[in-house]
């Protein structure tokens, strides 16, 4: 009896040390639980106010949104903007956007009152030498439209990005009916008629004579007619691999962004459209 008793007595820690322990654990739950009381509150406010501006001064119209959304504003004479009623959330990513303007974004926590957004105006003079950006974002660039404009898990509306990869501006630089009529191949581009031959009419110049029926024939071609010219084709479906030399560009020599098609940035990018003018 002696020995358990000496035991027993020997577990239990003195009324101080119990105390400490006690006061230590209720602190503990009383951080976690304001911790959890903070995040909560912050997850369950809806709203972010801020200004956007262009070089330097306050840019009233800019369309504000919290991105891939259709959460969005618009900023006032000011420039102020509220973005409220989206979903609770720890942080969101706001992009704004004015004509004119690139599209530029930041990072914020609901609740802000004071996110800046500072938007810079397009250039005004014509850049020959201006590189084209790509639309997709596995090119590496800051900017490109697939970080803002794309949500692939939304089939219900699709966003810029995804819908322009299925229709024909993103698709017309790999569409294997337009490389048929340009090559003269079959569709997948393998099997290719023969060379157009010619006679020479006095009153009509050059005149193609018709596909011989002995030889196998897999349809027309732009350079079957031409082989030694590359044409104008180019000019419409790889707009951004022509756009400094548009009758001398061949689609089949093409890279890097001109394999894009008619992508974003071509259109975006070009304010005005100037025919007719005179070559130096």
């Amino acid at each position: 009896m002696g020995s358990i008793g000496k035991t027993t007595l020997s577990t239990v820690a003195p009324t101080g040390m119990r105390r400490r322990w006690t006061i230590l654990l209720v602190a503990g739950i009383v951080l976690l639980l304001g911790g959890w009381f903070a995040t909560k509150q912050v997850s369950m406010v809806k709203e972010v106010r801020g200004l956007v501006t262009a070089e330097g001064h306050p840019l009233a119209g800019a369309v504000v949104r919290i991105k891939a959304t259709t959460f969005e504003t618009r900023t006032d004479e000011a420039g102020r903007f509220l973005l409220s009623g989206f979903p609770p959330a720890k942080s969101v990513s706001i992009t704004a956007w004015a004509e004119g303007h690139y599209i530029f974004g930041t990072i914020a926590t609901p609740g802000n009152s004071d996110v800046s957004i500072a938007l810079i105006p397009h250039p005004t003079e014509d850049n020959p030498d201006y590189r084209w950006l790509s639309a997709f974002s596995t090119a590496g660039q800051e900017a490109n439209c697939q970080n803002c404009h794309s949500d692939p898990g939304n089939t219900d509306s699709l966003r810029p990005f995804d819908e322009w990869r299925r229709d024909a501006h993103g698709t017309s630089a790999a569409n294997k009916r337009f490389f048929s009529m340009y090559n003269g191949t079959d569709l997948n581009g393998v099997l290719r008629s023969p060379p157009t031959s010619f006679v020479h009419i006095q009153d009509y110049g050059k005149v193609p004579l018709p596909p011989d029926l002995g030889n196998a024939y897999y349809g027309p071609g732009f350079k079957l007619d031409n082989p030694d010219g590359a044409g104008n084709c180019a000019a419409c479906h790889l707009p951004a691999a022509a756009a400094n030399d548009p009758y001398h560009s061949d689609p089949n020599s093409a890279t890097g962004v001109g394999l894009e098609g008619i992508t974003c940035d071509f259109c975006h990018k070009i304010s005005s459209v100037k025919l007719d003018v005179p070559r130096l």
